[in-house]
């Protein structure tokens, strides 16, 4: 971004005439205070009277201010200090964390708004988010885009077609056509919201994710990026390989590879293994399932060679072992049967 440069002694005069002009012709004075853009360097300034309008035309580093705000671009008209037309390499600087980069901007002074148009880049803190065309409230703080836009944040790129970026809060909702890809997954979404700052991707409507060795599909719930930890609502499913899952609720950590399926749980691997439950818990590390039923409904578990039922089972796969409690069991082992309380 370029520095700021000293004045020239010549700006000023042609500055101080635009004002002068503007109060012996006539035409509404502009702006006062925080509600008129400064000139604060050009190489070249012309000025002209248009009707009841002032116009001053900016060529060459170009450098503009209104309070905290400061703009930079290659050329631009400033109409009555008010409206601004912005072209070249454009820059919009709001505080120290906040920038814009266009080919075009319109800047209104009085409603600080700003329309950003061709390789618009908004740049806020790590985080960059790149479209053609951008809406940005620098009272609210609030950037918009109709167009197609992604935004980049470290690993992590998401993209749709429309979306507001709020900027303060460091969230954005996306809108329409939503992919987002990180080396760990690939999500597809109709709709979402991400928390930029604490890095979490909340589902907005039917989202799907994609891993290496998994697929998921839920239409409510999250994923923490930073901390690897998911939750699954409504219509949730999981599938990897020859294992499928299904929940009210599907839930999973991944320092600990823990899979926690909560509500009309069902899990299956192919026909080596069914588990159903209210409840299902599965510990990836250890290879550990625990099964959970309810009062009217036993959890029930079968593998290859035995069916289990009971009011809690715990199958450990690596030491092939059951374990049931809470209740009546029954193992079916053919050609025995085992029931006990």
């Amino acid at each position: 971004m370029r520095i700021f440069r000293v004045l020239l002694a010549c700006c000023l005069a042609w500055v101080g005439l635009a004002g002068a002009l503007s109060a012996q012709t006539g035409p509404p004075g502009p702006a006062t205070g925080s509600r008129q853009v400064d000139v604060d360097h050009a190489d070249v300034l012309e000025i002209r009277q248009d009707g009841r309008s002032v116009v001053q035309r900016l060529v060459g580093n170009v450098e503009l201010s209104q309070d905290s705000i400061y703009m930079y671009c290659d050329s631009a008209e400033l109409e009555n200090q008010i409206l601004l037309y912005a072209y070249g390499d454009v820059v919009i600087q709001q505080g120290d964390s906040l920038a814009a980069f266009s080919r075009k901007l319109f800047y209104h002074a009085e409603l600080l708004t700003a329309d950003l148009e061709e390789e618009v880049v908004l740049v806020n803190g790590t985080r960059q988010l790149f479209t053609d065309r951008l809406k940005y409230d620098l009272t609210t703080k609030i950037a918009t885009y109709n167009t197609g836009a992604t935004l980049t944040d470290g690993d992590t790129q998401l993209r749709s077609e429309r979306g507001s970026y709020y900027v303060d809060e460091r969230r954005v909702y996306f809108r329409d056509s939503v992919v987002v890809i990180n080396p760990e997954f690939e999500m597809r979404a109709d709709s979402l919201r991400y928390d930029a700052g604490n890095e979490i991707v909340y589902f907005i409507g039917p989202t799907a994710i994609r891993t290496d060795t998994s697929l998921i599909y839920c239409e409510d719930g999250f994923y923490d990026v930073r901390n690897n930890v998911a939750e699954f609502r409504q219509n949730a499913q999981f599938t990897r390989g020859e294992q499928q899952a299904s929940a009210n609720v599907i839930r999973y950590v991944g320092e600990t590879e823990t899979y926690t399926l909560d509500g009309k749980a069902r899990f299956a691997e192919g026909e080596r293994r069914l588990a159903i439950g209210e409840k299902i818990r599965y510990d990836g590390v250890n290879d550990i399932t625990e099964l959970e039923g309810t009062a009217t409904q036993p959890a029930y578990f079968r593998d290859s060679t035995r069916e289990i039922r009971g009011q809690a089972i715990l199958y450990d796969a690596k030491q092939e072992t059951y374990r049931t409690s809470g209740g009546r069991s029954v193992v079916s082992d053919p050609p025995n049967i085992l029931a006990a309380d």
